[in-house]
């Protein structure tokens, strides 16, 4: 984050409060409310951010992830706790504004059976009007998410049966309820990696790569380079439509 702004006060007995501080997050606005923070004892600091105007689109895209889509206007709060145990979220909840968004994934198909790719086809575009998202959990360890998506129009990807599963529910309010669990800043920095795997190589060379006179370069392959360089190399062989010489 940059290009914010922070309003505090010193107060007697090592106190600061903290008046307001906000930053351009993510297409909106992220604001830290007003708190009072205690530097004379080791007490938990608590600190609440509101999200406003918080563009899914905008983060996803940040993180690298391909063939991945996720749209809509978030709003929410994301209270903080932070002691000699490291920061956590407790609590934190994000709501979509009208007139919700898309979900979209476009990568590789499961191979397990009819039925899963059947669900596979009906869930990977799905259009929504509102959805929940809660946040809970240490910023250095285990973080759940649980999302709750309403009002759900299924996509048009799919075959026949994909069709008729979907024409069974047209008129029935459909609703997902998803929960995700898994160490959080390994998370982070897994899709970090898929944008930037410097961060990922860095720690097995044998050398910095800020080193003087080493300079280090990333970029993503198209589908069409990216076959032609995992292709099993193949044999040439000349072939030419003149006589052998003949041999005197």
């Amino acid at each position: 984050m940059e290009n914010g702004a922070i309003r505090y006060q010193l107060l007697p007995n090592q106190l600061v409060k903290i008046e307001r501080g906000e930053w351009p997050f993510m297409g909106g606005r992220l604001i830290l409310q007003e708190t009072v923070l205690n530097f004379g004892r080791p007490t938990p600091k608590r600190l609440t951010f509101q999200l406003v105007g918080f563009d899914a689109k905008q983060f996803v895209d940040s993180l690298g992830f391909t063939g991945l889509e996720i749209t809509g206007i978030f709003d929410g709060v994301l209270p903080m706790i932070f002691d000699d145990e490291g920061g956590r979220i407790v609590g934190g909840r994000l709501e979509s504004r009208p007139p919700g968004g898309r979900f979209h994934y476009t990568g590789t198909r499961p191979k397990a059976g009819l039925m899963v790719g059947v669900a596979f086809d009906l869930l990977s575009d799905m259009r929504y009007r509102h959805m929940v998202v809660r946040l809970q959990g240490d910023l250095a360890g285990e973080f759940a998410t649980r999302f709750t998506i309403e009002q759900i129009t299924l996509g048009q990807e799919g075959g026949f049966v994909a069709g008729l599963v979907r024409n069974a529910f047209r008129n029935v309010p459909l609703r997902v309820n998803l929960n995700i669990a898994g160490p959080f800043r390994a998370l982070i920095q897994m899709a970090k990696g898929f944008k930037d795997p410097t961060t990922a190589i860095a720690p097995v060379m044998p050398f910095p790569l800020d080193a003087p006179g080493v300079a280090v370069q990333t970029r993503i392959l198209g589908k069409e380079e990216e076959q032609q360089r995992t292709s099993p190399p193949q044999d040439e062989v000349d072939v030419s439509t003149n006589p052998p010489p003949e041999s005197e």
